[in-house]
């Protein structure tokens, strides 16, 4: 692309012609917010508040090669001599129209979803949209609050730290791997919008607690739901081993946000046959055992309670719960979510989250002291291992047991130490050496 290209893609945009005119045909391979990825051929983009801490980053991105920079009318740091300057009203949306076009407009060559809403509620809808689209044939990535999932590729990040470019360069690797369809969770503890300005999206959603998307339900159970889904047309049957009346209320939001892009009914009934669900959302394990084994990353009052009355649907026996106190919660939400296992829950095993020895010794007792309190009975076992472990063989026929609070931070870190976590992976262990190695119960 040419320098001269750029203007009409930057809406208001002015630049000096004298300079404009002494950089004929200049060829540009890039565009970058960090001068410290600044080269020649690139396009420096000056955000404001960048801009207003280190008024000599544009300076430093000339140095590097750069001869191109963007910045807002406002800004006060003036243009440094020898680059061609161009003055926009909001350098975010330009920084995003320039990458788009640079990596060749990814988001028009394929099929874009949006997610918005509620945390936890946007990444089940996205996730499971996602993982529909898969089935039904589509290369989808889903950009999630947490990493980007294509196919077998998934790459971490903190969303609040991916701007534009990350964002366009993925779309376009994605696209020429053969992705025809991509999902993005947006709003706060997603891809906020300074990060998707220049994605072209084909559909916007909105994702809320208790919306059906029209599936009713009619049987829940550990080993799976069974619903009826009113899509377009007749209503049909829909058997998916997704667990939990929340579960089921994404799943339903997923499926009207795919009908709506086009796909058949039958289709879409077909392939909630296959979902696994999603790693830290009501997660089911299966070695055999004749009671279930849920992995659900709630590590708050309120996700713990939503998802200790999910589990109390699915099965006519007891509930087991293993928890406990994790650094950063805060005292009165630590106390909190100590009462709402002890109401929640029949059994409940405390266990360490991510606390050194120090820290279980001075919130271990009083979280266990509380749950006792609520009426659950209660033991503690700081090793998280041998907590699951210890949990499992609690459970009876028909019991439900949930293992609480790791499931979507799968790092067990203990002062300095920071080992990698699956809860589901030590219930399976676990599991087997109790002598459970099959796929399913009686």
């Amino acid at each position: 692309m040419l320098l001269q290209e750029i203007l009409p893609l930057l809406p208001g945009a002015r630049c000096d012609a004298s300079r404009l005119r002494r950089a004929p045909g200049r060829e540009l391979r890039g565009v970058s917010v960090d001068p410290r990825q600044s080269g020649p051929g690139m396009v420096f983009v000056s955000l404001p508040e960048r801009s207003r801490s280190n008024p000599f980053e544009a300076c430093a991105a000339r140095d590097r090669g750069a001869r191109v920079v963007v910045r807002e009318r406002s800004d006060p740091a003036g243009a440094p001599t020898g680059m061609v300057c161009i003055e926009v009203d909001d350098a975010r949306r330009a920084y995003g129209l320039l990458a788009s076009a640079l990596h060749g407009d990814p988001s028009r060559r394929m099929t874009v979803v949006g997610v918005a809403g509620e945390p936890g509620w946007r990444e089940r809808v996205a996730g499971l949209a996602s993982a529909l689209l898969t089935a039904l044939g589509e290369r989808c990535a889903w950009f999630s609050g947490r990493a980007l999932v294509s196919g077998e590729r998934r790459l971490p990040w903190e969303a609040m730290g991916v701007e534009a470019g990350r964002v366009q360069a993925e779309m376009e690797r994605h696209v020429a791997a053969g992705g025809g369809a991509c999902v993005l969770e947006l709003g706060t503890g997603g891809l906020g919008m300074e990060a998707v300005h220049g994605v072209e999206f084909r559909m916007l959603r909105e994702a809320a607690p208790g919306v059906s998307g029209g599936l009713e339900m009619q049987r829940l159970s550990a080993r799976g739901t069974m619903a009826r889904w009113d899509g377009p047309g007749r209503g049909r049957t829909v058997l998916t081993p997704l667990v939990g009346r929340s579960q089921a209320s994404a799943l339903g939001q997923a499926l009207a946000l795919v009908s709506d892009l086009g796909f058949e009914t039958a289709r879409l009934v077909s392939a909630t046959s296959g979902l696994q669900g999603l790693p830290g959302w009501m997660q089911t394990v299966l070695a055999g055992q004749r009671f279930g084994v849920l992995v659900d990353g709630a590590d708050a009052p309120t996700s713990l309670a939503e998802a200790l009355a999910d589990a109390r649907e699915l099965g006519s026996g007891r509930i087991v719960l293993v928890t406990g106190p994790r650094p950063g919660l805060g005292e009165d939400a630590c106390r909190e979510l100590a009462r709402v296992a002890g109401r929640g829950a029949d059994d409940v095993v405390v266990t360490a989250d991510d606390l050194d020895p120090a820290g279980w010794a001075e919130h271990g007792p009083s979280f266990a002291a509380t749950v006792a309190s609520m009426g659950g009975t209660t033991c503690c076992e700081p090793d998280r291992h041998r907590a699951v472990a210890r949990a499992l063989r609690m459970a009876g026929p028909r019991d439900v047991l949930l293992l609480a609070g790791k499931g979507r931070r799968p790092v067990q870190v203990s002062g300095l130490t920071r080992v990698p976590w699956d809860d589901a992976a030590h219930a399976r262990a676990a599991l087997a050496a109790m002598g459970h190695v099959g796929g399913g119960w009686d």
